[in-house]
């Protein structure tokens, strides 16, 4: 695999176009809680919170994937396996 591939970049450039945008809709879905995270008190969770982290992608930004890339191809890394993260 080559991260220069037109077709991977085109298919990172949509899936981090989607996440972008679910990025500001999650700010304005919780603009109530950005006193506490800007006072340093963090984010309060309660039931609806993990309802409207539902179906979100919570990925690395471009930059950050192209480290792991590099990392794995350096390791020689034959199988990869990604956990915990975006809806793992």
């Amino acid at each position: 695999m080559n991260l220069n591939d037109e077709r991977i970049n085109q298919t990172l450039e949509a899936l981090h176009s989607r996440a972008r945008k679910q990025e500001l809709r999650l700010v304005w879905e919780n603009l109530s809680q950005w006193p506490n995270v800007l006072m340093g008190r963090g984010v309060r969770w309660n039931d609806r919170s993990g309802e409207k982290l539902q179906n979100k992608f919570i990925c690395v930004d471009p930059q950050q994937g192209q480290l792991l890339y590099m990392l794995a191809t350096c390791a020689g890394a034959q199988t990869i396996l990604e956990f915990g993260t975006s809806f793992g």
